[in-house]
């Protein structure tokens, strides 16, 4: 027997259990650590908070999900949801940065998941990778395909949002300015060293208002 308090071990594998909180004083569930295991989730109301609720949830064994999978929800959208969510999103962003995207249907060592390809594109501190399933995703992504992707630098998924989150914040400088005489019909330019590592060539009276690389408002 079990008191009010105390979570049960996984009816299915014996694993230990424990609370998790989907959305922070709202719902949460009871998991199994080892195979995933849940109860319903359950949020906080009128009768009480989501924790006690999920712990008589589990311990009664009401409704246990024994599989959590594309169609778990955390009470507001499921995985399926966020997951395509997320694909518009970040194809959005390689369709503003078309120049330092790319996307392979191999890794750069010739492997890849069964169905999938990786889109990346190459930020200011590093690259920012995703996979996604070829269909229906592949053609969304509107960049350069290549056969392999580049090598993978060892970033994490904190990494890559974070590396994304920063791009198009904050200023890039104009460190170095060369006016070139072009000759001929041609009309003459600036050269711009950008402090992202990025040149470009504008004309005199063209108005530069973003980085095309690091998308950052550029002073000048």
């Amino acid at each position: 027997m079990s008191d009010e308090t105390t979570l049960l071990s996984c009816p299915f594998c014996e694993g230990e259990t424990e609370l998790k909180e989907y959305k922070p004083n709202v719902s949460g569930v009871a998991i199994c650590k080892e195979c995933g295991a849940r109860s319903p989730i359950c949020k906080n109301d009128h009768t009480g908070g989501w924790r006690p609720k999920a712990i008589a949830a589990w311990n009664t064994r009401a409704e246990l999900v024994s599989e959590i999978n594309g169609d778990t929800s955390d009470g507001h959208h499921t995985f399926n949801e966020l997951y395509h969510h997320r694909a518009v999103l970040f194809s959005v962003i390689v369709r503003d940065h078309k120049e330092l995207a790319w996307k392979a249907s191999k890794h750069h060592d010739g492997t890849m998941y069964d169905g999938m390809f990786i889109v990346g594109i190459e930020t200011p501190k590093g690259q920012a990778t995703y996979h996604y399933d070829l269909d229906p995703y592949w053609e969304m992504f509107d960049c350069e395909e290549r056969e392999f992707a580049p090598e993978w630098d060892g970033h994490t998924p904190d990494d890559a949002i974070a590396r994304i989150a920063e791009m198009g914040s904050g200023t890039c400088e104009v460190v170095a300015q060369t006016w070139e005489d072009r000759g001929g019909d041609e009309e003459d330019t600036y050269k711009y060293e950008l402090s992202c590592g990025h040149t470009v060539r504008m004309l005199d009276c063209e108005p530069l208002y973003n980085c095309p690389r690091c998308g950052k408002a550029v002073e000048r």
